[in-house]
């Protein structure tokens, strides 16, 4: 059974420099609510909700190809499930937080 789920999400893209429309530097922000109530939290399923932050810059390099960097930060809030009703019950304790950075290479066609 799931809850009603939803995120919010919100980024903006700018070109900081006139000379230099090719560069592109980006950033975003998100909430994301978890849909498991706690009666059916499972490990094997083990949705947190999740609060985010990234960042990223994107440039064309010679004519055709564009690099990108990124980073995101992600918060799992904390959950403290007490009212399990799945058999074994899955009563449990946990947050976390994720580092993710990327790199991302293109050919434009």
């Amino acid at each position: 059974m799931y809850d009603v789920s939803y995120e919010i999400a919100l980024g903006a893209l700018v070109r900081p420099l006139a000379r230099r429309p090719e560069l592109e530097l980006m950033l975003g922000l998100m909430y994301d609510q978890s849909p498991i109530p706690d009666e059916t939290f499972t490990l094997d399923n083990p949705s947190l909700s999740q609060l985010g932050g990234s960042l990223g810059a994107r440039m064309v390099l010679y004519d055709r190809w564009r690099v990108a960097l990124s980073y995101i930060l992600l918060f799992y809030l904390e959950r403290d499930v007490r009212t399990s009703q799945t058999s074994p019950p899955t009563n449990v304790r946990g947050s976390g937080v994720a580092h993710i950075p990327g790199v991302e290479v293109e050919y434009l066609f």
